[in-house]
């Protein structure tokens, strides 16, 4: 009984090992800080730094006028 149960984890161990090199890779893994997050988070968050970047240009050519 003991043979087979040690028959059985090697090759659950083989199978595990193989299964690990096969694991696709994850975000931290490939130095991609933001690879989770999806497509749509992507677009908002460019909007909003779009929609800052033209308040600011706005003010700053406001104040240039004004001088």
């Amino acid at each position: 009984m003991r043979v087979q149960v040690a028959v059985n984890g090697t090759k659950k161990n083989k199978y595990y090992q193989r299964n690990k090199k096969n694991k696709p890779r994850t975000a931290s893994e490939d130095g991609l800080p933001f690879l989770h997050l999806q497509l749509a988070s992507y677009l908002f968050i460019l909007f909003n730094l779009f929609r800052v970047l033209t308040l600011i240009s706005n003010r700053s050519l406001i104040f240039l006028i004004k001088k």
